[in-house]
C-alpha cells in the first residue's frame, strides 16, 4: 500500500495536469484546433476546457496504474480526486 504522501504527490498532480491542458497558455493553440474542428459549443471542448472533469480520468488511470490500487479503489481515488480538483479550481479562480 502507499504511504499517504504518495496519494497527495499524485492529487497534486492529477490537479497539475488537469489544469494545464484545461486552462494553461501552454494546450491554448490545441484547444483553439479543437474549437474549429468539433464547433466552440461541443461537448467534446467542454469537456478538454473542465479541469475538475479531467481530473476524474486522470485519477482513475494514476490510481490504477501508479499507486497500484484496484479498480474499486483507484475509482475511489478517482471520485477524492475531482473533490479536491474542485476546491483548488475554486480556490485558484477567485484569485483572478
Amino acid at each position: 500500500m502507499c504511504t499517504p504522501y504518495a496519494w497527495i504527490a499524485t492529487l497534486a498532480g492529477v490537479y497539475g495536469l488537469a489544469w494545464i491542458v484545461a486552462e494553461s497558455k501552454l494546450s491554448f493553440p490545441f484547444r483553439r484546433e479543437v474549437a474549429s474542428a468539433f464547433g466552440a459549443d461541443s461537448l467534446f471542448l467542454a469537456l478538454l476546457e473542465c479541469p475538475v472533469c479531467q481530473s476524474f480520468w486522470y485519477a482513475l488511470i494514476a490510481g490504477f496504474f501508479f499507486l497500484g490500487l484496484g479498480f474499486w479503489l483507484a475509482m475511489g481515488f478517482a471520485l477524492v480526486a475531482v473533490c479536491s480538483s474542485a476546491v483548488l479550481w475554486r480556490v485558484t479562480r477567485e484569485g483572478q
